[in-house]
């Protein structure tokens, strides 16, 4: 059985303002760190018995086309 429950988090945030949503979103996501990532949206549910880590020690975890399971919000 795949176990799909994290073990590690971080929080990171980015703001991208453009004419056009799609591209301030890319803008948001690059000022994060996580623009060449695969996010897929999960409800805020934190795992028990997850550690925290800092952003920088999170992103140098991560490799270019990953999937990331993400919690982000959006103001339109």
């Amino acid at each position: 059985m795949l176990d799909l429950v994290a073990k590690k988090l971080f929080l990171t945030k980015g703001i991208g303002v453009a004419d056009d949503k799609l591209t301030s979103f890319e803008f948001a996501l690059r000022q994060a760190g996580i623009a060449g990532t695969n996010i897929v949206l999960i409800s805020s549910i934190f795992p028990p018995y997850a550690s925290l880590l800092s952003r920088k020690d999170g992103l140098k975890l991560i490799k270019p086309g990953q999937i990331l399971f993400s919690i982000y919000s959006r103001n339109q």
